[in-house]
């Protein structure tokens, strides 16, 4: 096979491999799915595994840009508007609680400056003829100080600060309606419903906020649908904690139906606004950066071994997962022959 053919074949593997075209169905997972086992956190813009309180401070000071800040919720007839706010307070306390004593997440008090906005997307976002920076088919998108991201997210967006951008209005299919009814127990109003779904949802961009990143696109390698820019899947890798005697649900998996439909059938019992929760695994590797138990990722690469055994948590022994590498794969083996 001469060298135009073989490019030609690289070209067209890059662009349909599975990863990147196929959407997975939502699903429960399995006890043995590696997805359970994985903890992900993001580089800061300095090539450390990032840490909150590099990007916050102690206390990330939230705001609504506007006070009655809502997502609409429409299924059929149904139409409901939840507010952002008493939601947003109530996992405030439940991330300040979890993060404690390092960490801190509150609403701004008068006179203080907010470092973490919450508001509707812009309209740039909702811009469906630039599809390279569409994100209305997101249910939200969170943007952290400090990350490689940033910079590009205030040019493309013209943000202007760090904080969650929620789609407006999300249309709710009846797949999505049953998978809440299985979630949450049948009977309950569709209010309830979408109630339960945006303190979830606010509870996982909130774990963006702090770092945190998709197991999906660890194990199985990125994909268009996500509430993280396609962007940054190009650009960015991960801080991986392999934990294989992890045995709860990671709130940061990629579909919000998969972790509502896994919490209910381990918890055994309907999700409610009181057992919506983080997993264990995901809060101690956020409390090992908060804590400063693990030294800084590209400190580890090039220190001595012997430095190395300093580490005083297992949630600091981690390695860099490149998403991409997945794909070279079988483009290689394609080539070779």
């Amino acid at each position: 096979m001469n060298l135009i053919k073989k490019i030609f074949i690289l070209i067209f593997m890059v662009s349909s491999f599975p990863p990147f075209s196929a959407i997975a169905d939502n699903k429960t997972l399995s006890d043995s799915d590696p997805k359970n086992f994985v903890v992900g956190l993001f580089f800061d813009e300095n090539g450390d595994t990032y840490n909150p309180l590099v990007g916050y401070g102690s206390v990330l000071r939230y705001t609504l840009s506007d006070p009655n800040l809502s997502i609409q919720y429409t299924h059929h007839d149904d139409v409901e508007n939840i507010p952002i706010a008493p939601l947003m307070q109530r996992a405030a306390v439940y991330w300040s609680r979890v993060t404690a004593p390092h960490f801190t997440v509150r609403e701004r008090r008068e006179g203080e400056s907010a470092n973490f906005i919450l508001q509707t997307m812009l309209p740039v976002m909702l811009d469906s003829s630039n599809a390279g920076l569409y994100l209305g088919n997101l249910d939200a998108y969170t943007v952290f100080p400090h990350s490689r991201e940033y910079e590009e997210d205030v040019t493309d967006y013209g943000i202007t600060s760090a904080g969650i951008f929620f789609r407006p209005s999300i249309p709710i299919t009846d797949d999505v309606f049953t998978n809440w009814e299985d979630a949450m127990g049948r009977g309950r109003s569709f209010r309830e419903y979408a109630e339960h779904n945006t303190y979830a949802l606010i509870l996982h961009e909130m774990g963006h906020a702090l770092g945190l990143a998709h197991p999906d696109e660890i194990v199985n390698g990125p994909s268009f649908v996500t509430d993280i820019h396609p962007r940054i899947y190009r650009t960015n890798s991960y801080d991986v904690y392999w934990l294989p005697d992890s045995h709860e649900t990671p709130i940061m998996l990629q579909h919000l139906t998969d972790f509502l439909l896994t919490l209910r059938q381990r918890l055994g019992q309907d999700l409610t606004l009181d057992n919506i929760a983080v997993s264990e695994q995901e809060i101690n590797v956020i409390l090992s950066q908060l804590s400063f138990d693990c030294r800084p990722h590209r400190e580890n690469f090039d220190i001595s071994s012997r430095s190395l055994s300093l580490t005083k948590s297992k949630y600091c022994n981690h390695s860099t997962v490149y998403p991409l590498a997945k794909r070279i794969v079988p483009i290689i083996t394609a080539l070779s022959h």
